[in-house]
């Protein structure tokens, strides 16, 4: 896959959901059962009811916008249900890292997501240069942030892909993840 902004951002919240799916799956208290072996309480996502968004309003999107903004629960919250969905609509999984995933894209399963349109994630439109005209100057800013904070990154906002340097000592990917997310809200704003 090109090392696009796009392919970039979309790796970088596969991670971190990934991440943050992994580091959840053991820490949690298990729900208290009753008499049939059901669980007594009813999944929500934390966060669902979000702020109101200040963003130019165009026709609206499908799914669940993954603000730059939200929480890693947040995050985790919103691909765990749109995999479930994914998972109860007949689309195989595999397991990754510890969490189920999907094993087929919309071709091989067209019904499965078609059935959970509602629930996909999509990148906030912040991010997309098609929809934020101040996408270019703010892209510059997150340019500098990223180089500030030990990770060498250059292009330009026109460009299809990024070129990705060296990283300071002491960066692993959970450590990038958190500043390309802190950069981010740094340098995006309506």
């Amino acid at each position: 896959m090109p090392f696009t902004r796009d392919n970039v951002l979309r790796g970088v919240l596969l991670c971190a959901a990934l991440l943050g799916l992994c580091a959840a799956a053991g820490c949690g208290d298990q729900p208290e059962r009753s008499e049939g072996g059901k669980s007594d309480q009813v999944a929500t996502i934390a966060g669902a009811s979000a702020a109101p968004s200040s963003a130019p309003q165009s026709a609206q999107q499908e799914g669940v916008m993954m603000r730059i903004d939200m929480t890693e629960e947040e995050r985790q919250a919103v691909y765990g249900t749109y995999y479930a969905c994914l998972k109860a609509n007949g689309v195989r999984m595999l397991t990754k890292v510890g969490t189920e995933v999907p094993a087929q894209d919309e071709k091989q399963a067209p019904a499965g997501y078609r059935a959970c349109k509602a629930k996909e994630p999509y990148l906030d439109p912040l991010v997309d240069k098609t929809k934020n005209p101040r996408y270019a100057d703010q892209f510059r800013v997150w340019l500098a942030c990223m180089n500030d904070k030990g990770v060498e990154v250059s292009g330009s906002p026109d460009d299809e892909f990024l070129n990705f340097g060296k990283r300071a000592p002491g960066i692993d990917s959970k450590k990038y993840v958190q500043i390309y997310r802190q950069c981010e809200m740094a340098s995006y704003k309506w």
